[in-house]
């Protein structure tokens, strides 16, 4: 990861899974909308991001596909999660 443009890509998709998480956890829209627009988002930087690291088209897009939506799954699983347990504790 020498080079700069890997690092900000990477940054990129760290942040791409945290607004995910935190819309899905804290605004009351249906999680589908969040989920789709984030597994885009994650396929995308993270196919740039391997195209960046020095793979070829088909193996970044690939490697993108599959991490992407798997690392998007998992957040919006855990957001998912909490959001549906939520207790209120009384003041």
């Amino acid at each position: 990861m020498s080079n700069p443009i890997s690092l900000i890509l990477l940054v990129l998709f760290g942040l791409s899974m945290l607004f995910t998480y935190l819309i899905v956890r804290r605004t009351p829209v249906r999680i589908i909308y969040p989920a789709v627009i984030g597994s885009v988002v994650d396929v995308l930087l993270f196919a740039l991001y391997s195209l960046s690291a020095g793979n070829v088209f088909v193996q970044a897009a690939l490697v993108g596909l599959v991490l992407g939506i798997i690392f998007n799954l998992v957040t919006v699983s855990a957001a998912a999660f909490f959001r549906q347990n939520e207790t209120v504790r009384p003041s």
